[in-house]
């Protein structure tokens, strides 16, 4: 499940996995993808992330896809993408 938020007056959006170790019935590594924001005073914020999920992976290239094809309203108004 993902977090939403607009991506108005950010000009640099950055994407990253961070991993995060687990315990269930046992330690595995699961992935939280993570987008920033820079806005025009240089402060960076969480935009979004969204959990990886095991069952059906999705690497660093396949989020940025997802992210701009669904959560993106204008691609153009963003100045730089950081992977």
């Amino acid at each position: 499940m993902a977090h939403s938020s607009s991506i108005k007056g950010y000009s640099v959006l950055y994407f990253d996995g961070l991993y995060v170790k687990l315990r269930g019935d046992t330690v595995e590594k699961e992935v939280i993808y993570v987008v920033l924001g820079v806005n025009e005073e240089g402060c960076r914020e969480i935009l979004d992330f969204l959990w990886g999920d095991r069952k059906a992976p999705m690497d660093g290239r396949r989020f940025f896809n997802w992210y701009v094809n669904t959560k993106l309203d204008n691609f153009f108004e963003v100045f730089l993408f950081v992977l």
